[in-house]
């Protein structure tokens, strides 16, 4: 039997193709993302956006971008916190970050990239299926910064706090500079001083440096002056390792 492209082997393709691209392109200054395409019985075609991203690592994006994707939330009722484009979801045990808008897709005009870097396509109202996960208040960050994630005394609400925290920085940050991050986080614990020094992260990651590179450099810096340890050699507990 002659075999022949359909729908299903289409968006086989593109997902697998997109996991690629997530992984390898993670460290560059773009964003490679597979925006639609068509395809025939023989062959197919992908569209290939490339974006900037910022010194933060997140995509830049327009005021009118955002004033369009933002008015479209508001005309159905979907209740956003800051904007609706570079916004985090999670919906039924999944985590969804909104990567785009366009018009050109009235049903299903968002792009959402799932946390196995899975690019999915969705309206608006999709998104009030689930609970928005916003940017850590310098109280949530302390409790993440400073938990013992092997500890059985750990209060329910304390660990979901810390829970939207690692979601927030996994879905934020490139896996390489997050990783960075994570690992001396947990020497700070290991030594005792995270507790000191947890507001003053904080502060270095939302406030001043503007990005996790800057921020980890700059707590480096303390840690190295407060032990004489120079080397991260423990790794942070993401949520599907912790216990």
């Amino acid at each position: 039997m002659e075999k022949k492209f359909n729908r299903s082997t289409v968006r086989e393709i593109s997902q697998r193709i997109q996991k690629i691209l997530s992984e390898y392109c993670s460290d560059w200054d773009y964003e490679l993302t597979i925006n639609g395409g068509n395809f025939s019985e023989d062959k197919v075609k992908l569209n290939l956006e490339v974006r900037m991203k910022g010194s933060d690592g997140s995509v830049v994006v327009s005021d009118v971008t955002h004033h369009i994707a933002d008015s479209a939330a508001t005309r159905v009722g979907l209740k956003v916190k800051g904007h609706l484009i570079q916004s985090i979801w999670r919906i039924e045990d999944e985590e969804y970050v909104v990567t785009g808008y366009t018009t050109k897709r009235p049903k299903y005009p968002l792009t959402l990239r799932k946390s196995d870097g899975t690019m999915v396509k969705a309206p608006v109202l999709f998104l009030s299926r689930g609970e928005q996960i916003v940017s850590p208040t310098m109280e949530e960050f302390v409790k993440w910064f400073t938990m013992d994630t092997d500890s059985d005394a750990i209060l329910e609400s304390d660990a979901a706090i810390c829970d939207n925290v690692q979601t927030f920085m996994e879905a934020n940050y490139p896996i390489e500079d997050g990783d960075k991050f994570f690992r001396l986080v947990d020497l700070f614990n290991e030594k005792g001083i995270a507790n000191k020094w947890a507001k003053r992260a904080y502060e270095l990651l939302f406030k001043e440096a503007g990005n996790i590179k800057t921020a980890y450099l700059g707590l480096k810096v303390i840690y190295k002056s407060e032990t004489e340890e120079t080397t991260p050699k423990s790794s942070r507990k993401t949520k599907s390792t912790a216990k």
